[in-house]
């Protein structure tokens, strides 16, 4: 068999011992060893094992096959979206999984149909296997993916003496749980075993079902919907976090190759341990609680879109030189923190730019979460709620929850879920930290009140209805950075005291035109900085219709539309003076339209409509003079 060469090691940041004490102790690692064909190298020597660490090389105290027993614990998704797309190749690829592991192991299948179910161990031939594999989809129900991966992790952390390993296989639905993020987290990795996870495509849309006690649905307060992507990055997360590997496979009946290759893995590693770099092991220190009451946090922006908080490494001259002094004792030692539980009640934050003007307040703010600091990166999981989200004092959203997770390179907020003026507001939000801040975001408006939103932002209620939108914000600061688009919908769509509707109205002297019912009004939109472009603005109404498109400047509150006016053939009846009339075209569904330009600002909204008409009426003069002179009608 053709060999790979040394075999080298990236580690990053692992600790062996805890507490603050400097250790020489060895650092224990497993690995797995596979040649360009995929297959396992059975004969791999110390002698071609490198350990680098941080790029350093470190010496090897012990190196050998690892021969225990392995006790490998299968949680198989077997709800009713999973069985729907992958019980008739389940069969197939358990036995496939089951078969290929080294001689000795013992594989114990849990299924997650309607709650954690411990079906056995997997032992004998194959029709054994799949009669086990049979019985846990013959119970479907809503999925409990988290919770049994928790009670599995918890039977699995009493296979001492074993080689350990937590296997899960997904589709891509929804589910329930009883646990936090966070607590699936923590449970899972106690059980010292890595976690391998598959999840298939199919099965996305699949709802998280209703859980049932008897005859009484189970969906208290007490359960939370799990959505796909929460599956995703709660298992990606512990397959990263326990020496695991987490893969998205395209399909069901790729299932059985996954498993082949993962049962290989599983059948061939080695152990090793190493001495870490003198000076080099990480300091550890381990928090059981941390609770911080009513904090509060400041967040000014200065004229050029920098935050406070990026000062303070210290206010030295960017240019300065570098002064070389003694290493400093963290340079020597790195410090890991390991917090177990941090809890922050009633907390705030407050945002402001250079003018002192608050771009957004977060009031009542609750946060539980378990997380590890090490080399100035925090990574773990937890969970937020919000009691208010105050954006610039016009939008305001409150009953906020959502899961956090944190990597060194990422933080994520979702699924977030709210309450918006009376409707619902879902969405999520990521922060990518490489590389410099940048944030996007999405959000879904359904069955927000408007008239509530305007009041809200201090603004008259010129329109109510009931909003639906969907929108996309990206940026990496403040305005100027932001880009964005999106549509809303308003049914039931009606304005009043509209600065725009009353210009219109005084112009054609027709004062139904001042508050007019809409069936439906839409609005599709693009942000870029401080322009705001709506190329969709559709009003629709049995007696009135309004259309364009233009733009609105964020920073001077500027108008820019080409827009349409249209009017039932009854409200254009209404129109008394001739030379106003003149100006309207006869549609073919019967509306009589003009276009014209609406221009100024939205607190001073201007119109050409006037001298539109004005035009078309001179122009109709014009035309009845020449006809009388020629005594026909030529125009």
């Amino acid at each position: 068999m053709p060999r790979l060469g040394p075999a080298v090691l990236a580690v990053l940041a692992t600790a062996a011992a805890p507490g603050l004490a400097f250790s020489a102790e060895p650092r224990h690692l497993a690995l797995a060893v596979s040649d360009a064909q995929g297959q396992f190298v059975a004969d791999l020597r110390a002698e071609e094992v490198r350990v680098l660490e941080n790029g350093e090389p470190r010496e090897l105290a012990h190196f050998e096959r690892d021969e225990r027993p392995l006790a490998a614990f299968l949680v198989l998704d077997t709800s009713a979206g999973a069985a729907r797309v992958f019980r008739t190749q389940a069969f197939d690829a358990v036995w496939t999984f089951v078969s290929r592991l080294p001689a000795g192991s013992k594989c114990t299948l849990w299924t997650t149909g309607d709650r954690p179910r411990k079906l056995g161990a997997l032992d004998g031939d194959r029709k054994a296997v799949d009669k086990k594999v049979g019985q846990g989809f013959a119970i479907e129900g809503a999925n409990t993916l988290m919770d049994t991966l928790v009670e599995a992790a918890k039977a699995l952390s009493g296979e001492s003496g074993k080689r350990r390993a937590l296997v899960v296989l997904s589709g891509s639905g929804a589910g329930h749980t009883t646990y936090s993020p966070n607590d699936v987290t923590i449970q899972a990795r106690r059980s010292g075993a890595p976690v391998f996870a598959l999840m298939y495509g199919e099965g996305e849309f699949a709802t998280a079902g209703s859980l049932r006690l008897g005859n009484t649905p189970r969906d208290a307060d007490n359960l939370t919907i799990v959505g796909a992507t929460d599956h995703e990055r709660i298992l990606s997360g512990l397959a990263q976090g326990t020496g695991g590997r987490f893969e998205r496979i395209p399909s069901a009946f790729g299932a059985g190759s996954a498993f082949e290759s993962l049962a290989a893995e599983l059948g061939g590693q080695y152990r090793l341990r190493y001495l870490p770099g003198e000076g080099q092991e990480p300091k550890r220190v381990e928090v059981e609680r941390l609770a911080l009451e009513k904090p509060a946090l400041a967040l000014a922006m200065d004229a050029q879109g920098g935050f406070n908080y990026e000062r303070l490494g210290g206010s030295g001259a960017k240019d300065a030189p570098a002064k070389p002094g003694p290493a400093s004792p963290m340079a020597a030692a790195p410090l890991r923190i390991v917090m177990k539980a941090l809890a922050v009640e009633r907390g705030s934050i407050v945002m402001s730019d250079h003018t002192k003007a608050r771009l957004m307040a977060v009031e009542e703010i609750n946060f539980r979460s378990a997380f590890e600091v090490a080399s100035g990166v925090a990574q773990g999981a937890g969970e937020v709620t919000i009691g208010k989200v105050n954006v610039a004092d016009v939008l305001f959203v409150s009953g906020v929850k959502a899961p956090l997770a944190m990597s060194k390179e990422r933080l994520t907020l979702s699924p977030i879920r709210g309450e918006l003026a009376g409707g619902v507001v879902s969405g999520d939000l990521k922060v990518d930290l490489k590389g410099g801040f940048r944030y996007t975001t999405g959000l879904v408006v359904k069955g927000a009140r408007v008239k509530t939103l305007l009041e809200q932002a201090g603004s008259a209620a010129i329109v109510s209805g009931t909003l639906s939108g969907k929108a996309h914000f990206e940026g990496q600061g403040g305005l100027a950075t932001m880009r964005g688009q999106g549509s809303a919908d308003v049914a039931s769509c009606r304005a009043e005291n509209s600065r725009v509707l009353a210009l219109l109205s005084s112009v054609l002297q027709v004062p139904e035109l001042a508050n007019p019912d809409f069936e439906a009004c839409r609005v599709e939109f693009s942000q870029t900085g401080s322009r705001f472009a709506t190329p969709v603005v559709k009003l629709t109404g049995d007696a009135v219709r309004l259309s364009g498109r233009g733009s609105v400047n964020l920073d001077t509150n500027g108008l820019d539309y080409e827009m349409t006016l249209g009017l039932a053939p009854k409200l254009l009846a209404k129109i008394t003076r001739p030379e106003l009339r003149a100006g309207f075209k006869e549609g073919s569904d019967g509306f009589a339209t003009i276009d014209f330009r609406l221009y100024g600002t939205t607190l001073e909204p201007k119109t050409d409509l006037l001298s539109r008409v004005g035009k078309a009426a001179a122009t109709g003069v014009a035309k009845d003079q020449v006809n009388k002179l020629l005594k026909t009608k030529i125009f």
